[in-house]
């Protein structure tokens, strides 16, 4: 099984806050789900997703929900709330499946929850039994161009027989080198807060672009970690974003140079 404990790195510089996606979770409701997580000792072992958006998390959690003992409840620190870790513990007591798992991203935690040390959170979580899964993407100009395409849509994800395309955009290469940049930093921050903790690495280009074979092997190993037996997955998801930069970007050349001219000329070698 390949667990490895991250390296440390560097962080990076300040940002400003993002604001919670969402409503906060009323102060009663918050209140039932922590409670019930504090009284009701599940068996079983639940599992966390942590990483970026765009990096496969819900292709991961419907692939592994479909084993009969796992469900995936996506992101659900997307509005604040008092108490983050007797919150999800709550979710995870609510769940009918033995392993219960989310999706939190390193801003929910920072920005939205008001966390200073994400790594003592995702260290607690750890200590109660967590699996965590570290999620990675190594092509950071497809990450960044995904995001720029989601951001002119009304959905995050196409399923198969939808015969939808992503929008062309034309992309102003200065922000997306900054974009780059911040989503590099990001990856170290992340690595910051993992340090030290044994987590299951997930890289989106190795373990789900290729497709059913990849996705086979990556959940035999999760399965693994959570002590149930491995099952046939599936999902009827499918990539929105073409390979070709030329498919969706009109300014596609201005890119390729820019990015060429940069530090992240590697990226321009996974292109099609």
């Amino acid at each position: 099984m390949a667990i490895t404990q991250p390296t440390q790195p560097s962080t990076s510089a300040a940002r400003p806050v993002l604001p919670a996606e969402l409503p906060p979770v009323p102060l009663r409701l918050q209140a039932r789900i922590s409670l019930r997580g504090l009284l009701r000792q599940r068996g079983g072992r639940p599992y966390l997703m942590y990483g970026q958006g765009r990096l496969g998390s819900t292709l991961l959690g419907t692939l592994l929900s479909s084993h009969p003992e796992v469900a995936f409840g996506n992101e659900v620190l997307r509005a604040s709330v008092r108490a983050p870790g007797a919150y999800v513990n709550g979710l995870r007591s609510r769940s009918a499946a033995a392993h219960y798992g989310c999706h939190v991203k390193p801003y929910h935690l920072t920005d939205f929850q008001g966390l200073g040390d994400p790594a003592r959170w995702l260290r607690r979580r750890h200590e109660e039994g967590w699996l965590i899964l570290h999620l990675q993407r190594r092509n950071t100009l497809l990450h960044v161009l995904s995001n720029v395409t989601r951001n002119q849509m009304a959905t995050s994800h196409f399923r198969q027989g939808d015969s939808r395309r992503v929008p062309r955009v034309t992309v102003d290469t200065a922000d997306l080198l900054a974009w780059m940049a911040r989503r590099s930093a990001g990856v170290e921050e992340e690595l910051a807060a993992l340090h030290g903790l044994p987590v299951i690495d997930v890289v989106y280009e190795d373990d789900l672009l290729p497709g059913p074979a990849a996705w086979a092997n990556v959940t035999r190993r999760v399965f693994a970690a959570l002590g149930v037996e491995p099952c046939e997955v599936g999902s009827s998801l499918r990539k929105i974003n073409p390979s070709r930069l030329e498919d969706f970007v009109d300014n596609a050349e201005e890119v390729r140079a820019a990015v060429a001219a940069s530090g992240y000329a590697r990226c321009l070698d996974q292109l099609s």
